[in-house]
């Protein structure tokens, strides 16, 4: 009884790794015969080249623009890598560029509401509020009227700290049709 036993363990094991090898081969051939597809480290590489990226923005935008387009090959839906462009872009020109503003479009593809990007992006739009397209400005102030009905007091918080003041005004104001509509019935819109 106990040679059946260590017999059945034997061919599990064998057979576990028989499978484990299968797939491996099979990845590789895989990656091999179709390299454009993400591989299953793609996401983790794509927080390794944002991560560079970062390192690398205050001293030579050029590599970490290059870096953030690299993120972006390997994961084209990763919201933080369009921002990251965005915000390269933005200050390699020292203003909102064409392709800052496709960026930051994209980013919205990718994460319509982050939540991961939200303070990041709606910082960076509400900085820049001047310069915005009338539908930047829309998708910010859905975004932000979204975050408020979720996070009221954190959202009033959040308009305080924008130093633009056209950008502050248009959070505040966006802020409160927000907690207008969320209380309707309530004195200002105000959270009693």
């Amino acid at each position: 009884m106990a040679e059946r036993k260590a017999g059945r363990a034997r061919r599990l094991i064998v057979g576990a790794f028989a499978l484990g090898v299968l797939g491996l081969s099979g990845g590789l051939v895989l990656a091999l015969a179709a390299p454009g597809l993400p591989s299953p480290l793609a996401s983790s590489m794509v927080s390794v080249r944002e991560a560079r990226s970062d390192a690398l923005a205050p001293a030579d935008l050029d590599k970490a623009l290059a870096e953030a387009h690299a993120a972006l090959k390997l994961s084209p839906a990763a919201a933080t890598a369009w921002l990251r462009v965005a915000d390269l872009e933005t200050r390699k020109a020292g203003g909102l560029t064409p392709a800052a503003l496709e960026a930051l479009e994209r980013s919205y593809e990718a994460a319509p509401l982050g939540p991961d990007v939200t303070i990041w992006r709606l910082t960076f739009l509400f900085e820049r509020w001047r310069d915005l397209p009338a539908p930047l400005r829309q998708k910010a102030i859905a975004e932000l009227n979204a975050r408020t009905k979720a996070r009221a007091r954190s959202s009033d918080d959040f308009a305080a700290t924008i130093q633009d003041p056209a950008g502050r005004l248009a959070a505040r104001m966006a802020v409160r049709i927000a907690l207008r509509e969320k209380h309707p019935n309530s004195a200002n819109g105000v959270i009693q």
